[in-house]
């Protein structure tokens, strides 16, 4: 995204994130998400910053999505923070009317791995690409809903990225509960999608 608009909605979190916190507004969603039953309390944001390297390393089998490795590396300790292999599963568009932007709805498999000193110096050697990520996370409780900004250098190139992702364990954990308690699911997946809707329209406002 642009470099005006990363402010802007950065801007936007950190007001709703203070102001959440302190008990003066009902989140991201302005009340229009419905939190699934059993969420946490209240509509609080956790706030986390990080910055780190990622080594990045694709794998492309027959007949097969690729499947790519990354390990993550903190830009000040220089320590492994992180070793995922993710396969992409598939991609939707979802098309928002009356909007500047559309959500792009993505499902992929991350599965970490453990890497002793030998396979790490064996997997940079396999290195293809490196991106450097400084990010601020906005983790809203209540609608288990992550909104990541981040910074990323690739190439002497710098670009801004805003992602949402729904909080693993509980997105399985209402997919096991469909039979019993299909509301649950439900609700699960529509404030996630009505978050992603407020930053669309937010977007829009400001671009």
């Amino acid at each position: 995204m642009p470099l005006q608009e990363y402010h802007d909605i950065k801007s936007y979190l950190t007001k709703l994130s203070q102001d959440s916190n302190s008990g003066n507004q009902p989140g991201v969603s302005g009340g229009a998400a419905k939190a699934p039953p059993g969420a946490s309390a209240g509509n609080k944001f956790v706030v986390e910053t990080s910055h780190v390297v990622d080594l990045i390393a694709s794998e492309s089998k027959r007949n097969d999505r690729p499947i790519t490795g990354r390990v993550s590396v903190d830009v000040k300790t220089k320590r492994k923070m992180a070793s995922i292999q993710k396969q992409r599963i598939a991609d939707i568009i979802l098309f928002q009317p009356n909007a500047l932007f559309d959500l792009r709805l993505s499902m992929s498999v991350e599965l970490p791995f453990e890497l002793d000193d030998e396979a790490y110096e064996n997997f940079k050697k396999k290195v293809s690409l490196r991106r450097e990520k400084d990010r601020m996370s906005f983790i809203h409780q209540s609608t288990f809903t992550r909104f990541d900004l981040t910074k990323v250098k690739q190439n002497k190139q710098s670009r801004y990225e805003l992602e949402m992702e729904l909080n693993t364990p509980e997105l399985l954990k209402g997919m096991r509960l469909v039979s019993d308690d299909p509301l649950y699911y439900s609700d699960l997946v529509q404030a996630f999608l009505d978050n992603g809707r407020v930053i669309v329209r937010q977007l829009s406002v400001h671009y």
